[in-house]
């Protein structure tokens, strides 16, 4: 930053107690670093060169801090302090440096396995903020998650990847909690070149933009396959220029409860492709309210390129050198990543007759565009040579697909699934698996009922043969004993 600036009054406040004129003079140089979906960072930096730093030594991690820029709102800083460096130089001077984060902050301090049922991206936000007595104002919030699982993740980490999945990020504007997606949310702030605007550099790059993003994916617990696609991003940025891709960008395999999720998921990838494809990084005049999330209003440059952006990262600087300046950006952060260890999925077998009689299948991967594998081998019970239960899936038939080497083209077939089709016979009674069954597609059936002592074996006509506690039936048309 190379910009110079009126340098302004500073208003530090330490505890609910403002520092002293006299206190203030030490202050060298502060840095608030904002940036979306990220703790707001504040440095100060106090010099014993040009002031007194005793009210300084007797700060102590955990004290609350605010920084305020007289005659602008809002506060610069609000949060607490969370630690100090002391620096003691060759010469004696002795510099003190105090670092603090913003109420977001805290939602990282705490970690869990836990449970969340039936909850929105902005159900989640309340369930967390309400421990720091944050509010929580949404733009836009996401699909119901039925069930969410923290296992790994403290609070902020679970929450800002679960926001991530529906492109939605976080931000915390005097005490308050505020959810929204990269339109933007707040007030338009006016920035025009050679007067606010200092200096401003704009990238347009169309290397990697979709006009589709395709996303697909499926319900493990159901078995079901979904897909949804976007094709307007949610956009802040208004300009003349306008950067649309002709191509296709499919998401796949991805786990998913319903398909409003799919959507959510294809509109967050959008959305991110076109807030890349024309981005703005500039040098303000100082401005508090020049934030993440807030909409700037450019003027003073190329025709095509004035107009409304959205502001994803600003970095305030107040010093002797520069005086007051905001270094401001669009560029959205980037993408949180989801596992891609794509081990397991499912799919429809397609074809049963292995040209080479080894007992393999065919399979259409549902949550890969319906992709057709080559032969795959199927996990048979004691398999082995002249032996093993030989049970193949059918055609139709729903598949659990094992990925080796994460590789869709290659793979094993693990076994079927029922989904959100009813099983013949659970054998469930009373909270309890009482009898397994075993029934072909024609009516053939081998029952053990643990309940009745029972084993039963019926063809599809009717006939069968049942062994009880004392008895043995044999039921049918004509019963004919041969000897072999």
């Amino acid at each position: 930053m190379s910009a110079l600036t009126t340098l302004p009054e500073v208003i530090v406040e330490l505890d609910g107690r403002v520092l002293r004129a006299e206190e203030s003079q030490a202050l060298v140089q502060v840095r608030v670093q904002q940036r979306l979906s990220v703790p707001t960072l504040c440095e100060l930096s106090f010099h014993s060169a040009v002031g007194s730093l005793a009210a300084i030594e007797a700060v102590r991690p955990g004290a609350a801090l605010t920084v305020r820029v007289l005659e602008q709102e809002p506060a610069l800083f609000v949060g607490q302090i969370t630690a100090l460096e002391y620096d003691y130089g060759p010469t004696g001077a002795q510099e003190i440096c105090l670092r603090g984060y913003d109420a977001l902050h805290q939602l990282r301090q705490r970690q869990s396995v836990q449970a969340y049922r039936n909850m929105t991206v902005a159900d989640l936000a309340r369930q967390f903020a309400q421990a720091d007595r944050l509010a929580v104002q949404v733009a836009e919030d996401s699909p119901v998650w039925p069930t969410i699982v923290q296992h790994r993740q403290n609070d902020l980490e679970l929450l800002v990847e679960t926001a991530a999945y529906s492109g939605l990020y976080l931000a915390v504007r005097e005490q308050t909690l505020h959810l929204f997606t990269l339109a933007g949310d707040g007030t338009v702030v006016p920035l025009h070149l050679g007067e606010a605007l200092l200096e401003a550099r704009v990238e347009v790059n169309a290397d990697a933009v979709a006009g589709n993003v395709v996303a697909g994916g499926w319900n493990p617990l159901q078995v079901t396959n979904f897909s949804e696609s976007a094709t307007q991003a949610r956009s802040g940025r208004h300009i003349g220029i306008q950067i649309g891709g002709s191509g296709i960008a499919a998401l796949v395999n991805e786990a998913m409860p319903t398909r409003a999720h799919a959507l959510a998921l294809a509109q967050a990838e959008l959305d991110y492709q076109q807030g890349c494809a024309v981005t703005l990084w500039g040098v303000a005049a100082g401005n508090t309210a020049l934030q993440p999330g807030i909409p700037v209003e450019i003027s003073g440059i190329a025709a095509h390129l004035t107009g409304q952006y959205v502001l994803t990262a600003a970095t305030h600087l107040i010093d002797g050198e520069v005086g007051f300046v905001t270094e401001v950006n669009t560029l959205p952060p980037a993408l949180h990543r989801r596992p891609q260890s794509t081990v397991a999925t499912f799919g429809v077998v397609t074809q049963v007759d292995d040209p080479d009689h080894l007992g393999r299948v065919q399979v259409r991967l549902s949550a890969f565009q319906d992709v057709e594998t080559d032969w795959l081998g199927v996990l048979m019970p004691a398999a082995g040579a002249n032996k093993g239960l030989i049970a193949l899936p059918n055609v139709g038939d729903t598949v659990l697909v094992l990925l080796t080497h994460e590789n869709p083209g290659q793979g094993i077939v693990l076994g079927g699934l029922y989904g959100e089709q009813r099983p013949p016979d659970s054998g469930v009674t009373r909270n309890n698996v009482r009898r397994q069954t075993w029934v072909t597609p024609n009516g053939q059936r081998i029952q053990l009922d643990d309940d009745r002592n029972l084993i039963r074996i019926e063809n599809g006509s009717g006939s069968y043969i049942e062994l009880s506690r004392g008895d043995v039936i044999i039921a049918g048309q004509a019963i004919d004993f041969r000897r072999s």
